[in-house]
């Protein structure tokens, strides 16, 4: 007979609700003591241990972002508590929030060191390799695959500064044939002419944490194109604010570039949505708004649905829409700097983690394009893997 059915159709004063979470916390009962702990709440009773206990509760049932709110409630009945700051910590960390989890072990580092929480707060925090190839399905021996390459580097500045900066590199060969009006009375010669186009960029990205759930997320981006005909330099620049807010993330972006001699501007707005306080399944929803000089805007629509299928498998489904061209993505991570039009792109992304410190992730695109003058469509097949390390 539980504690409840002792005190029986009593009234259930503080008392009562002390007694019956604390008799659901030590048999394990998480989804009853969620319930009786809520109706405590509705009842105008709030004190420590209940909150706690609540936030325990969600912890064990992987609701990590309702777990979050309950442990900071504990927090303002008893602010230093080691328990309560561990389990915050961890919480954060498990539903993607990985600024504040910084934050707050930066505020009361030697209380968490001492519960033996590893320091996320290093100089050099990760390590991020990528490679990949574009192919086309148009047959064309004179234009060669696109390869690309990144490498680079996330630093953990103090508990609130974080940045990320790297280096890509995309080439491909392009051959041209041209005549020449031959000797004598002979046909006239072909002469293939190979190019290499190359860009070579660097990207630098920060995030500072303004208060908590609210981050500031600062970028650049330089792109050093060599054309066949023509060299010149790719300035792109975007700022982005992200707030945490319940099971939702909210980004509202600005960007503005100045890309193939053209000048760009951009506003993204977003949501992504974690139905169960984790990460094993979240919805995101993002639409930019872009505009090239005096032309009429576009509106872009892209989608994500993520999901856990296994111990160390996670998938990722993408679906983009929109007359996408010089346009900025992923915190301006990503300039398409396109010669022609891509009209929609679907993907995939896998993700394995091997370990605690290492994730491998591997995925493929297919991007539909026109060609601006002739409204010639092909498509672009896009395979990558990458790997970060985290130290």
């Amino acid at each position: 007979m539980s504690v409840g059915e002792v005190l029986g159709q009593s009234q259930k004063d503080f008392n009562w609700y002390n007694q019956e979470t604390y008799h659901l916390y030590e048999t394990q009962n998480w989804k009853e003591l969620a319930r009786v702990g809520a109706d405590a709440l509705n009842a105008g009773h709030d004190f420590y241990y209940l909150r706690l206990r609540m936030g325990i509760a969600y912890y064990e049932m992987e609701d990590y972002r309702s777990a979050q709110s309950h442990f900071n409630h504990a927090l303002s009945f008893n602010s230093k508590d080691p328990l309560t700051l561990e389990y915050l910590y961890y919480a954060y960390l498990l539903s993607g929030r990985q600024a504040d989890a910084q934050v707050l072990f930066q505020r009361h580092k030697e209380t968490l060191i001492n519960r033996k929480v590893a320091d996320p707060n290093i100089p050099v925090k990760s390590l991020y390799l990528e490679g990949g190839m574009k192919i086309s399905n148009v047959d064309d021996d004179n234009i060669d695959n696109i390869h690309f390459y990144h490498g680079g580097l996330e630093h953990q500045l103090s508990g609130r500064v974080n940045i990320y900066h790297g280096f890509s590199r995309l080439t491909q060969k392009i051959t041209i044939l041209s005549e020449n009006g031959g000797s004598g009375q002979g046909p006239p010669q072909v002469i293939e002419n190979v190019y290499d186009y190359s860009q070579n960029e660097y990207y630098l990205r920060g995030k500072v944490v303004l208060s908590r759930g609210l981050q500031f997320i600062p970028s650049y981006h330089f792109q050093a194109v060599n054309g066949i005909d023509d060299s010149f330099n790719n300035n792109a620049y975007h700022m982005a604010l992200r707030k945490n807010l319940g099971n939702f993330d909210f980004y509202l972006g600005y960007g503005n570039s100045d890309i193939n001699y053209n000048d760009q501007s951009q506003w993204t707005g977003g949501i992504t949505f974690y139905p169960s306080g984790n990460l094993n399944f979240y919805l995101q929803s993002d639409v930019t708004y872009h505009k090239e000089r005096s032309e009429e805007g576009e509106s872009i629509f892209y989608e994500k649905a993520g999901f856990k299928v296994g111990q160390n498998l996670s998938l990722e489904l993408t679906a983009t829409f929109g007359k996408m061209r010089n346009i900025q993505e992923m915190d301006g991570f990503y300039i398409w700097n396109l010669p022609d039009i891509m009209t929609s792109r679907y993907g995939m992304n896998a993700i394995f983690p091997l370990n605690n410190h290492i994730n491998i992730i591997g995925g493929f695109t297919i991007e539909n394009r026109e060609t601006i003058e002739t409204l010639f469509t092909y498509r672009l097949f896009t395979g990558f893997i990458s790997m970060q390390y985290n130290l």
